[in-house]
């Protein structure tokens, strides 16, 4: 009976184990993430481009905290001075022609 514990015990740990590995790979197949086009390299290249509400008379902020290959994190603060307070963080691809490619347009 002691022989049948030990296999048992042995199963469930190699259960146990299993069930973490596919948890793992759930977990990290549910953020998928892609390069778009590395700083400067090649003919396509990609500028950051913030606008606030300022063209409205608005005095509301935005800052550029990170910008890397794999984020883009900004801080802002909204004020109540334009009837419809706003700020964008704009990613522009450009080509080596200074056209735009894509603009990936985040407003808040």
């Amino acid at each position: 009976m002691h022989e049948f514990y030990k296999k048992a015990l042995v199963a469930l740990i190699l259960l146990l184990i299993v069930e973490a590995l596919a948890a793992c790979m759930c977990v990290y197949l549910s953020y998928p993430s892609a390069t778009l086009v590395p700083w400067g390299r090649g003919g396509i290249h990609w500028r950051l481009v913030t606008t606030t509400d300022a063209v409205q008379g608005g005095t509301s902020t935005i800052r550029i905290l990170d910008s890397g290959e794999r984020s883009l994190r900004f801080d802002f603060r909204l004020t109540t001075v334009p009837a419809f307070p706003f700020v964008s963080a704009d990613m522009l691809l450009e080509d080596g022609a200074v056209q735009f490619v894509i603009w990936l347009h985040q407003r808040i």
